[in-house]
């Protein structure tokens, strides 16, 4: 199926499912930003970004989540990693400045559609190119994700597997015109990282960036300029 044309109502009724309170996800997010603040910068409408950013056309507050830090990472900073990739691959440098790795704890109940399996996303008039796509597709999975909020104006964001282990990790959009304040608190982890060193640019942030990108055969780029 992949992308296609656009329904105005979606062929079976999209699944709902409830993420409980106290879930811990985690997140890679720009400095400027707190660990729980939900980003407003709008993706062009035919342009690069992330794969359900909000656009000109759906202008909303996002915040992506996972899992654990390498589906957090693997779908922040390396969609365009092939994720049977045999020799290694080099992420630039530049993909990460000011980037940070924060977790979350939700603090309420949160209902997301959910796109994880086939009849899911079948009933939303999809397949599991929605989920799959590279960025060089994220015009159109924004496009989708428009039509997806409207068919489930109730949904307060989505959930859909991991590229690498879809059986086991989930990656998350939330909306903040729908989740509201007060959805997430900051939580501290058993991850090697101190308070205040969660950039993935420098000292401790970057060592285990460099321990998530070595598994998945990924080298971090050597500094330039």
């Amino acid at each position: 199926m992949a992308d296609g044309p656009i329904p105005d109502h979606p062929p079976g009724k999209p699944v709902l499912i409830t993420l409980a309170a106290g879930t811990r996800l985690c997140r890679v997010h720009e400095a400027g930003l707190a660990p729980t603040a939900f980003g407003a910068m709008l993706a062009p409408a035919d342009g690069p970004g992330g794969r359900f950013d909000a656009t000109e056309a759906d202008p909303y507050p996002y915040l992506y989540a996972a899992d654990d830090e390498s589906t957090a990472i693997d779908e922040a900073l390396l969609r365009d990693h092939p994720a049977a990739a045999i020799e290694a691959w080099m992420l630039p440098r530049a993909a990460v400045r000011n980037r940070c790795l924060s977790w979350l704890e939700t603090t309420r109940p949160l209902r997301l559609v959910a796109l994880r399996s086939e009849p899911e996303l079948a009933a939303v008039g999809q397949d599991e190119w929605l989920v799959t796509a590279s960025a060089r597709a994220s015009d159109r999975t924004r496009a989708w994700g428009h039509a997806i909020r409207r068919f489930s104006p109730r949904a307060r964001g989505f959930a859909w597997p991991s590229r690498r282990h879809p059986q086991s990790c989930t990656l998350y959009i939330f909306f903040g015109d729908r989740t509201g304040d007060g959805a997430f608190r900051q939580v501290e982890t058993g991850v090697a990282l101190r308070p205040g060193s969660n950039r993935l640019d420098r000292a401790d942030g970057e060592l285990l960036l460099r321990r998530i990108l070595q598994e998945l055969r990924v080298v971090l780029g050597p500094e330039t300029g």
